[in-house]
């Protein structure tokens, strides 16, 4: 893997849960890579069990994000699309972006705003449970499952094929499908009893 520092913001149970398959895949590869993982998120418990998983730890979005290759957005969706208007201002030289967020139009939109020097994709890996926050985030979550990206104006091919190396270290299959035809399909889903 061509990226060595990556930021989770936001550990609850998918940001975790992909954190935990990361760390997994990095200290379990036939190949070792490099991998220093920095962790944003709010809550002080949260921070406090991530300690031993990551190479550092903050509340601070600004701290977490400065020296990081990719920013991973695991947040609810209206923090992501916060978050994507803050990125320019603390990163004038852009950074790669992948967000994990449940709906996708309104944050790929925000990521089409990106300035050229940015890279992102939209993502949701298609894995939950009844159950949210690191406390039931779990390494294989994510395993045997779908992970729909969606490309913005932001996406490059090496952005793709990078999500797609991440993708297969969390144990998941992509599917790529254009944000509004991944939020109708997700919103007749939600409906099914």
């Amino acid at each position: 893997m061509k990226v060595t520092r990556i930021c989770v913001v936001g550990l609850g149970l998918i940001g975790g849960s992909f954190a935990l398959a990361l760390r997994l895949a990095q200290r379990t590869a036939i190949r070792p890579f490099p991998l220093h993982l920095t962790i944003v998120d709010t809550n002080p418990q949260t921070r406090a069990a991530a300690n031993r998983l990551a190479d550092f730890v903050t509340d601070d979005f600004a701290a977490g994000v400065k020296e990081a290759e990719l920013v991973v957005l695991a947040t609810p969706v209206r923090v992501i699309l916060d978050c994507l208007t803050r990125l320019p201002d603390l990163r004038p030289d852009g950074c790669l972006v992948l967000d994990l967020g449940s709906s996708k139009a309104n944050i790929c939109r925000a990521m089409d705003e990106l300035p050229d020097s940015f890279q992102a994709i939209g993502g949701h890996p298609m894995a939950g449970k009844e159950t949210a926050g690191f406390g039931a985030a779990t390494p294989d979550l994510f395993r045997q499952q779908m992970f729909i990206l969606c490309r913005t104006q932001r996406t490059t091919p090496s952005l793709e094929l990078l999500a797609m190396e991440l993708i297969d270290y969390v144990g998941a299959s992509p599917l790529f499908l254009p944000a509004e035809l991944h939020d109708e399909m997700v919103a007749a889903i939600s409906h099914v009893p």
